[in-house]
Parts: C-alpha cells; structure tokens; sequence
C-alpha cells in the first residue's frame, strides 16, 4: 500500500514541483538532480526526491541514472506533457511568473 496520489490538476499547485519544470525548461529540458537541489536551494535530497517522483508518476518528467560508482547521477528531463503543463500554468501561477522575471 503506497502513498495515496495527488490528482493532476493539484500536481503543480506546489511551488518547487513548478519550479523543477520551470528549470528543466532553462536548462534545454534535462539537469542533474543535484544541480536542480542547488539552482533551488534544495538543502535535502528526499524532499527533491519526494517532488520528482510527484511529477513522474503524472507524466511530466522521467529520470534516469547515468554512471557507475561514485560518477552515478540522477538525470531528470522533462517530457512533451511537463512542458505543455507549465505553458498552460504560465499565465495563470504567479509564481511562474516571478521565476522568468528573476535572472
């Protein structure tokens, strides 16, 4: 028995699952995890954890890990439904819109 799921239309009602998308966007449509937790101020691993798999399980990004041994890392890249998702909150969330103001 797994947490329960948040609906879809509440997946972005969080500010850093927005701003994930919003940086996955910048960044070409992929980043590591870890540079996402510092572009974020992230200072805990399960909290992006806990956001990213929010978003994958609705489709709006998907991970992978790259590497071996101490060079593994954690990619996350955004899908064709995480960028239609953000341009349809661009004009509705101010916090998207106080994310692209910032440099």
């Amino acid at each position: 028995m797994g947490r329960p799921s948040i609906p879809k239309d509440q997946v972005l009602d969080h500010p850093i699952r927005l701003a994930v998308l919003a940086e996955l966007i910048r960044a070409d449509g992929h980043m590591r995890a870890e540079t996402m937790r510092a572009r974020l101020g992230i200072t805990g691993r399960e909290s992006l954890h806990l956001h990213a798999r929010i978003l994958k399980r609705a489709g709006l990004i998907e991970t992978r890990n790259i590497g071996r041994g101490h060079t593994r890392y954690k990619l996350l890249i955004i899908t064709h439904t995480g960028r239609a998702a953000l341009a349809g909150d661009v004009v509705t969330n101010p916090v998207t819109q106080m994310m692209e103001a910032t440099p």
